[in-house]
């Protein structure tokens, strides 16, 4: 079943290829004297362009080195910490009462919705088959099972907002079982919420009877 995976985003590493390469990094040199005092005999030489996924909203995001550099140096921001949030959802966190503050980053949400829809697929005669770590940030992150002729696919691109789940079968076509909007939710029961939500319309959609031959 791996071909059809290939197939499936084969387009979309068709229009990669025509994406101009991104303009090399900016480097800052760094002052040292100017970091927050560490355990470490050498802190930061220099600051170069950092990109991250936002671990609230999935939003691939870059942090400057001119950012870094007013972080380590003017707000004494610790030499071991990294930007970890988008601005949106930085002030998002800002604002929120501390009862809320309990982000959720890609991982952790993509073990949250196989933990919730495992038990489906098991039950429907599925097996894990495979999942993918993507080193490209805004690189979709998904996980597969299988059985027989089918594929069963769920997955995420950073950047849209969704949460997917697809069923490709040995002709290469593909259903789409259940797509939820993960809009950015900023506290716990939010992120319970809508995984929820998606692993129910997963389960409904494997509970229904096997077609006739």
């Amino acid at each position: 079943m791996a071909k059809n995976r290939v197939a499936r985003y084969k387009r979309e590493t068709e229009r990669s290829k025509t994406t101009p390469a991104p303009p090399s990094r900016a480097i800052i040199v760094a002052d040292a004297s100017k970091q927050a005092p560490n355990n470490s005999y050498v802190g930061r030489s220099y600051y170069e362009d950092l990109p991250f996924v936002c671990e609230d909203c999935g939003k691939a995001e870059v942090w400057t080195a001119r950012q870094q550099k007013w972080w380590y140096e003017v707000a004494k921001g610790s030499i071991y910490s990294t930007a970890k949030r988008c601005r949106a959802c930085r002030k998002r966190w800002r604002e929120s009462s501390p009862a809320d503050k309990n982000p959720v980053g890609l991982g952790q949400l993509m073990k949250l919705v196989r933990d919730a829809i495992e038990p489906a697929l098991l039950a429907a005669g599925f097996a894990f088959d495979a999942r993918n770590k993507p080193r490209d940030p805004a690189e979709r992150v998904w996980v597969d099972y299988s059985k027989a002729r089918e594929l069963f696919s769920f997955s995420v691109k950073p950047g849209t907002g969704y949460i997917i789940a697809e069923l490709l079968d040995q002709s290469g076509a593909c259903q789409t079982i259940a797509k939820t909007d993960f809009n950015n939710p900023t506290t716990r029961a939010a992120v319970m919420a809508t995984v929820t939500a998606f692993a129910s319309a997963v389960s409904e959609f494997m509970a229904r009877p096997a077609p006739a031959p």
